[in-house]
């Protein structure tokens, strides 16, 4: 194994061939040396796309160097998944996360999404950020796990695909893009619009998982802020007419609605809030009146 660190940074295909021949014997921890050596290379020389293929847009893997060894053909994704658990273990959350898609384990791929993605949903997007990647990521994701069975359970999958959503939400909210943001968050179904809807999503808030809990805070705040922005301009128009005046009332009366929704949901939910959340909640609340 020294004399193979001597050139496997240059030559992977040829320390490959050498480590091969561990295939049956065992590691220091008890795990099948050939694999400890694959992974091992694949992590100092990310030469990852080389040694163990990579995806298609269609989701199919492209082979790589470790499927050309006749006996190691049916343990690739073994062989792949191990790398990822490595990766993992190292704290390289995004390399693991592209390993775990290649190896086809979609339950470790959306939950480590998922945990990545509530930390970050809510910031504004910048070019190279974690945010950026992690979105482009989800994107990736998205469009191919939705023409497939994917292995994951009902749970992880919706968190994951929600949080895409309040990816989205975020980005339009920032962009001061609010009729779109609010369309997506109505969609969602995450927070009530409605008086009529607060006991309904009362009762779904205490089935969601806390990545999407820790991130609800934010999302009442983003969205009283829109409807608080949407309110004064409502009210600053210019009434020309009884009906037009009429009409104003009508749209203002809809946004104390949605604000009362909020601050009545956000006063409900078991679920301690972080710092003045409430307190803004509902002084957004007042203004309007």
């Amino acid at each position: 194994m020294l004399y193979v660190r001597k050139f496997e940074a240059s030559d992977p295909k040829e320390a490959l061939q050498y480590y091969y021949f561990l295939r049956n014997m065992k590691g220091p921890d008890g795990g099948n040396l050939f694999m400890t050596c694959v992974s091992d290379l694949a992590l100092e020389s990310r030469e990852f796309d080389l040694l163990l293929g990579v995806l298609e847009p269609n989701g199919l893997r492209l082979p790589g160097l470790i499927d050309t060894f006749q006996g190691v053909q049916a343990d690739t994704k073994l062989i792949i998944g191990q790398v990822a658990m490595d990766s993992e273990r190292k704290g390289m959350f995004e390399d693991a996360i592209k390993l775990y898609d290649l190896a086809g384990n979609h339950e470790k791929v959306l939950g480590l999404m998922t945990s990545m993605m509530s930390q970050v949903v809510h910031q504004v997007n910048r070019p190279g950020s974690l945010r950026t990647r992690l979105q482009e990521l989800a994107d990736n994701i998205t469009s191919r796990y939705r023409g497939q069975q994917i292995n994951s359970s009902p749970d992880t999958a919706s968190t994951f695909f929600l949080l895409r959503d309040l990816l989205i939400f975020f980005d339009q909210y920032h962009a001061q893009e609010y009729h779109q943001a609010l369309e997506i968050i109505a969609k969602t179904k995450l927070i009530p619009m409605t008086l009529l809807e607060v006991e309904e999503r009362v009762n779904s808030f205490k089935r969601l998982g806390e990545e999407i809990c820790r991130n609800i805070p934010d999302v009442l705040l983003a969205t009283m802020n829109m409807l608080y922005v949407q309110y004064n301009k409502t009210k600053g128009g210019d009434v020309n007419t009884s009906s037009s005046g009429r009409l104003e009332d009508k749209q203002l009366a809809y946004f104390r609605e949605k604000a009362r929704a909020i601050t009545s949901f956000a006063g409900t939910i078991p679920y301690r809030m972080p710092g003045d959340t409430n307190s803004r909640l509902v002084q957004m609340e007042i203004f309007m009146h």
